[in-house]
């Protein structure tokens, strides 16, 4: 017998093909008793591997191939190449031995890969056994480079640190290992340490070489074609047969016997239960005060928290009498009990602790999310900010008496700040016992294609196209792409490279790829992690546990989701300007749910802005909804998802009484009167099992659970259970079996209630600020979408809907955010591209160290500003986007002097600090001729200056090109952006604008196509323009011109798009006018000399007409102008509208 005991799986990134599932069902067909994973540096299948090998009745051996470094582990520039060295945990502590190994090789040995050294070794050898591994192991290297003497050094060096060495044989067909072998075997017998033979495997099946040759590609970025690439070097390093195996260390038998001496020696368990079988969980001990126990401290808290939650209820004007108390601390000490019994005292506690510190802090957090938010010792602990007891959610959704299972907190924080909570728990519990949490990214189907079509040398013009024929569906498997596109069948039947593409990306597809941290997952334990699971580093030197989310938690680390909610910037922000705009100081826990102006605003579908309420599906369902409370929000919240979506033309009939709702029996009204009669909620299948059929809340929640999975064994044993029920309550059991049918159905799409409650919180405090300070509102609003062009282009008009003005940045009034002054709002510095935040800061700073707050001139700018901070690239961006125009200087003449002012505040600078003092100092009447003189140019044309604006806010605020513009086009469009919304789909339509984005990417046939968006004055739309559309229009698209733009229109919930059918340029629908007509009024001479001078500048062909608007007559004449023409363009359409306005007009 045999059991191989030198193992790669996929964890040895880009190095190893094995899966564990597989691996394992290998060992036991094969009747190996055990089998070992030895991944390169890392254990990041540890837990994965033991609990698969565990299932199949296989004994796990959890081993680690430690890179050694040739000299000490912190030497980053050794010549030497890193050895290796093979080690099996025997037991637990040996477990830890490792842990304790592959965390210091990425933590202190780090470089390129996770080194350790002797002295590591020396330290944590206890319970492993160390194998003298592969060709660069540190014994096969020593005697190939150093020769035999150096190698018996080696070897008594490791026997001295592991008492169980075994020197270790490999016949993969390579000549290397012929001289290697038969020192090793000498040495063996010189030394008496014993021989062990593996065979390195790095992959199952022998025909599996090529998928591993891939990966090494695609981790060194080499092509198959590549000579130099490096390989392993035969096709024997797969999962052989213990046959095998015998027959080819058929003269060393022992070699095969010390490998299950070995495998006995190694029986590390995880101690994943206690004595009564319950989970074991390592969560940290809580201190107390005063030495009180859990059990105490979270009664007192939370009766404390209650107190408080009823004074606030009161300063709402919310009734709290002394019925309602007892219900609440009725409900209270029920939930403490089972928490108490449970064992979850210190995790309720350590949660509530650092929410109460981020609060303490002024850091924003969520109301609750997730089942949490049923839970009244949360709410009374302030962990969540919704009141469950009004709103029937449940404490059994979230912690369960008859399953026992780790509660699940999700936080969120102030994006801003998520850090700042993070290091507070560190501090407090400790850095080691503090970590982040790793993922895996897999090679999934489109990325695996990518991957290997650049492995073999393909264009990427050949790779996306078949790439691009796997649909675009989340979670999509190769297999299932190749099965649903023909176009796939039938490139890999008509090519056999195509064939060999797919072929190879179907063997490497779903293996990971590489490694990262959870985006929220923070583990928190009692003592050092290190003891616990072997830690990797993040990026900016953070403890990251090396196991995924799943497998920590199942050896009983906890983790504490820490979410950043940019909404909760938002809201924080809002109120801050609030009390600095407005002098009111105002809290979340102050916004009552039952105001009537959050309905208001979200029934007239004024959602921009709103948390979880802006698509225009959902919006559009609000208005048709009208809500006029805090359960309809949720409703449709709840509702607003696919399944359940099926069910709101019936929620709507049933809400505007045009459908009667009734019950199958009445006591299911007070639990479905809320979403009339319709089982929405998975809460209210638990409290209809519970009313009608007698099960506690914690069995009901096993009823959902099984609803929701829909084994039907299951099924009917939970069916039986609720007729019995019914019929013991007297129900009568055809409609008790109706309704348990009618609730099976919709626990398929049911949505957990708490979850939707505590979002609408959110939901509803922002609908709140935008009806009662939407100027603060917007402002906070902007500030928290400063990166995001689009966003800020769609709230700066929705704010402008609100009439409120949204100024150019102002370098006296603008600050870093967006900042409000009285009813306006400035435009934030911060969002200028080109310019920096510590820029800024630094501009602000000087600016609150002048005398009023602001600087006086341009020189009391540049004089008092770091100009080692605010550098030319910035000085630029703010000129172009206005931000100093307060000073009367225009933008094209700043552009071409600021320098002189640069200059002239260096001057200043030196002269200070020499101690000299300038004439015109000493005498203010010559400080005047001091001023800084710049050169006088013309300024920029409007549409230079706007381009300029847009180059750096990303959009045009101040003003639009095609303003002025978009009367003469009547005659042409359809309507303008906006009222696209009033055609049919399929409509066809001519809108005109400029296009903001565009998209050119190659279809499936290799032919060219694009996306783009289009925008004019009103708001923006999506093109889609088809390759022989593309083809046509190509070189206007890309002109950067004004476009008439025709096709026809597609409606979806998520917008219009135009699929476009032909594009114009402005300046050839302006040739095919045939007249110009110029309004005035009989009192514009002046106008009308300039009129003069305008017409003769630009002659043409293009009729000219007047209508004339004889006041003191009260009458309008119009007359044509015979031999005079003008040309008509876009250069004197421009000069025009700057002269006159919107006073022209085109006939067509």
């Amino acid at each position: 017998m045999f059991v191989h005991l030198h193992v790669h799986s996929q964890y040895s990134l880009l190095e190893a093909t094995c899966q564990f599932k597989p691996l394992v069902k290998k060992a036991k067909e094969y009747g190996m008793p055990a089998v070992a994973i030895t991944d390169y540096g890392n254990m990041f299948g540890a837990v994965e591997f033991y609990l698969t090998a565990k299932s199949e009745g296989v004994q796990p051996i959890i081993g680690l191939e430690v890179y050694l470094a040739p000299g000490s582990r912190f030497e980053k520039n050794h010549q030497q190449p890193n050895r290796r060295l093979v080690l099996l945990a025997k037991s637990y502590k040996g477990y830890q031995n490792l842990c304790q190994i592959s965390t210091i090789g990425y933590q202190e040995g780090f470089y390129y890969r996770p080194r350790v050294d002797y002295e590591v070794l020396e330290k944590w050898n206890e319970d492993l056994v160390a194998l003298s591994g592969g060709l660069m192991g540190e014994v096969p290297w020593t005697f190939q480079n150093q020769g035999e003497e150096a190698a018996i050094e080696v070897i008594k060096r490791l026997n001295s640190i592991y008492p169980d060495f075994y020197l270790e044989l490999n016949r993969q067909g390579l000549k290397e290992w012929e001289a290697v072998n038969q020192f090793l075997i000498k040495a063996s017998r010189q030394l008496s340490i014993p021989l062990v033979a593996t065979n390195n495997v790095h992959y199952l099946e022998q025909g599996d070489q090529i998928a591993q040759e891939v990966l090494i590609c695609i981790g060194s970025n080499k092509t198959l074609q590549d000579e130099s690439r490096y390989r392993l070097g035969s096709d024997q390093f797969y999962f052989k047969s213990p046959q095998q195996m015998k027959e080819l260390f058929k003269d060393v038998p022992e070699a095969l016997e010390n490998t299950l001496k070995i495998a006995e020696m190694c029986h590390m368990e995880f101690r994943l239960k206690d004595d009564q079988g319950r989970p074991i969980y390592h969560l940290p001990s809580y201190p107390t005060k005063g030495g009180r126990s859990l059990k105490e401290e979270i009664k007192d808290l939370s009766y404390q928290g209650l107190k408080k939650r009823f004074k606030e209820m009161e300063e709402r004007g919310e009734e709290v009498g002394e019925e309602k108390k007892a219900k609440y601390f009725q409900r209270l000490d029920y939930e403490l009990q089972i928490i108490d019994q449970m064992g979850f005292n210190g995790y309720f506690l350590i949660v509530q602790d650092f929410i109460s510190w981020a609060k303490s802090q002024g850091i924003p957090v969520g109301p609750g999310r997730g089942s949490g938010a049923g839970s009244l010792v949360a709410f009374s602990l302030r962990i969540t900010d919704l009141d469950p007891m009004p709103y029937n959610l449940i404490f059994e959704r979230f912690l369960n008496p008859e399953r026992i299972s780790m509660p699940d907190f999700d936080i969120d924080f102030c994006q801003e700040n998520r850090g700042r909570v993070i290091e507070y728990v560190t501090q407090k519990y400790g850095r080691e016992s503090v970590s982040q949490i790793i993922t895996y990214g897999k090679l999934q189907a489109r990325a695996a294609i990518r991957d290997v079509g650049r492995v073999m040398g393909m264009t990427y013009s050949e790779v996306d196209v078949v790439a691009k024929l796997v649909p675009d569906r989340l979670g999509i498997t190769l297999k299932e792409a190749i099965e649903e596109e023909p176009r796939l069948q039938e490139m890999m039947e008509n090519d056999p490279k195509i064939a060999s593409l797919m072929d190879l990306s179907l063997r490497i597809e779903g293996l990971v790829r590489h490694a990262g941290i959870h985006a929220a997952g923070v583990i928190i334990a009692d003592g050092k992690i290190v003891s616990l699971a072997p830690l990797y580093k993040g990026v900016e030197g953070e403890n990251v546990v090396q196991y995924d989310m799943k497998h920590a938690e199942k050896i009983g680390l906890i983790k504490f989701d820490f979410l950043g909610l940019k909404t909760l910037t938002h809201i924080h922000e809002a109120l801050r300007l609030i009390e600095k705009n407005q002098g009111k100081k105002i809290r979340t826990t102050d916004i009552s749910l039952k105001d009537e102006g959050i309905y208001k605003l979200m029934g007239k579908g004024d959602t921009a802005g709103i948390f979880q309420f802006e698509s225009e599906g959902i919006t559009d369902l609000i208005v048709k909804a009208q809500p006029s409370c805090f359960e309809d929000i949720v409703a449709i919240n709840a509702l607003y998802r696919p399944g359940p979506m099926d069910m709101i033309p019936d929620y709507l009939k049933r809400k505007k009484g045009e459908v009667q709702v009734e019950y199958v029996f009445p006591e299911l009204e007070p639990i479905l009167k809320e979403t009339y009669g319709i089982v929405v909620y998975q809460e209210q299948v638990q409290l209809i099992a519970s009313k009608i059929a007698n099960y506690s809340l914690g069995e009901a929640d096993m009823l959902r659970r099984a609803m929701g999975k829909k084994i039907a064994s299951v099924m009917a044993e939970q069916k039986e259970r609720f007729l019995k029920g019914a019929k013991e309550n007297h129900y009568d059991i055809k409609k008790a079996e109706e309704l348990f049918d009618t609730m099976a159905e919709f626990a398929k799409y049911g949505f957990n209630k708490s979850h939707a409650a505590a979002y609408c919180v959110v939901a509803a405090q922002t609908a709140y600020l935008k009806f009662y300070y939407p100027v603060e509102f917007f402002a906070a609003l902007l500030s928290t979408e400063m990166s995001d062009t689009d966003k800020i282009v769609k709230y700066v008009k929705d704010a402008q809907k609100h009439d409120i003005e949204v100024l150019p940045p102002d370098i006296n009034k603008s600050d870093y955010k967006f900042s409000v002054d009285g009813k306006k709002i400035f435009f934030a510095l911060g969002a200028i591209k080109g310019v920096g935040q510590a820029a800024v800061e630094s501009i602000i700073e000087a600016r609150l160290q002048q005398p009023q707050g602001r600087f006086q001139s341009l020189e009391d700018f540049f004089e008092n500003i770091d100009l080692r901070k605010v550098n030319k690239k910035t000085l630029e961006c703010l000129i172009k986007a206005g931000a100093f125009d307060s000073f009367g200087i225009h933008r094209a003449q700043l552009m071409e002097g600021y320098s002189y002012y640069v200059d002239w505040a260096e001057r200043k600078r030196k002269e200070k600090e020499t101690g000299q003092v300038s004439l015109f100092a000493m005498d203010e009447s010559l400080a005047e001729a001091e001023r800084v003189q710049i050169p006088e140019v013309n300024p920029w044309t409007r549409s230079l200056a706007l381009y300029y604006e847009k180059e750096v806010l990303g959009f045009y605020l101040s003003d639009h090109p095609l303003r002025g513009v978009d009367r003469l086009i009547k005659p042409w469009v359809s309507c303008d952006i906006q009222g696209l919304q009033n055609f049919s789909q399929d409509s066809s339509v001519s809108v005109f604008g400029l296009l903001s984005q565009f998209k050119e990417i190659i279809t499936k046939k290799g032919t060219r196509m694009a996306f783009a968006k289009l925008e004019d004055l009103t708001g923006a739309v999506e093109l889609v323009i088809f390759p022989d559309t593309f083809a046509t229009y190509e070189s206007v698209l890309k002109s950067e011109e004004p476009l008439l733009v025709s096709g026809k229109l597609e409606k979806k919930e998520s917008g219009c798009k135009i699929l476009v059918q032909k594009v114009q340029r402005f300046e050839e629908l302006l040739k095919r006018s045939k007249k110009l007509v110029v309004c005035l009024k009989d009192n514009d001479e002046g106008k009308l000399l300039k009129l003069r001078d305008l017409l003769a500048s630009f002659p043409g062909d293009t009729p000219l007409a007047f209508n004339l608007d004889l006041e003191d007559v009260s009458k309008k004449v119009s007359m044509g102008v015979q031999g005079q023409g003008v040309e008509l363009s876009a250069k004197f359409l421009e000069s025009a509208h700057e002269l006159f306005g919107e006073a022209f007009h085109l006939e067509v």
